[in-house]
């Protein structure tokens, strides 16, 4: 999906949430980086809502 708004949830229990929006390039992918450490976190990849994908972070 080209050129699609894609967000990335990060949550875990007693924490709040982390939010990343990213956008698809023309070949339907997506990447993105941050400099926060994740272990713990549970991934969760939504489009318009939905979740697509979802993943614990080690």
């Amino acid at each position: 999906m080209p050129n699609e708004p894609l967000q990335v949830r990060a949550t875990k229990k007693g924490q709040k949430a982390i939010i990343y929006k990213v956008t698809t390039n023309d070949d339907g992918a997506a990447k993105f980086t941050t400099t926060r450490a994740l272990g713990g976190y549970q991934l969760v990849l939504l489009l318009d809502g939905e979740i697509l994908s979802s993943v614990k972070a080690g």
